[in-house]
């Protein structure tokens, strides 16, 4: 066997198991991240924030992930939030690493106090996630969030006014991936 010919066969061997691990499917892959806090002076104040993924999307032979996402948020600081997002989604999947980029084509905030609600939502959101295998197409492992939304619309009991509130953060959650 020639040089070349050795190099060829180490090559086309690479080249078929890497297409073998990257195997096209569909992917539905939620995450939960729960956080609470207390703060105990004068007054005792307590925090939570819950929010809620769900990623449903295609992943090519090649790794590229095209895709959506929808997300909601329960937020109890100073007053208490109920938030939703919806977005279309790219990444790269491979092997145990998953990056996904969603833009956020729409997203309100609704306040529990004095009847707010900011509305015509945009902007992103970055996740990292490295996944291990439970089962040949089950993964569990930590993300990071980060998320960046502008609201361009404010309604106080009923009447809208513009608005140029903006919200963003870095949230650390547990993702579990299925592909199918």
């Amino acid at each position: 066997m020639t040089r070349h010919s050795f190099i060829l066969t180490l090559l086309l061997t690479f080249a078929s198991l890497v297409n073998s691990l990257a195997v096209a499917s569909y992917v539905f892959s939620p995450s939960l991240s729960y956080t609470e806090r207390t703060a105990d002076s004068d007054v005792k104040q307590k925090s939570k924030l819950t929010i809620i993924d769900f990623r449903l999307g295609y992943k090519m032979d090649s790794g590229l992930y095209i895709g959506g996402i929808y997300s909601l948020q329960d937020e109890t600081l100073n007053v208490e939030s109920s938030d939703s997002y919806l977005g279309l989604s790219v990444g790269w999947m491979m092997e145990q690493l998953f990056v996904v980029g969603s833009y956020l084509i729409y997203g309100e905030k609704d306040l529990s106090a004095g009847g707010v609600k900011y509305s015509k939502g945009n902007g992103f959101q970055l996740d990292v996630m490295y996944l291990f295998p439970l089962l040949p197409d089950v993964f569990l492992g930590p993300q990071l969030s980060y998320l960046m939304v502008d609201f361009k619309d404010r309604q106080v009991n009923g009447v809208s006014t513009s608005s140029d509130f903006k919200t963003s953060g870095i949230t650390p959650a547990m993702n579990l991936t299925v592909r199918f």
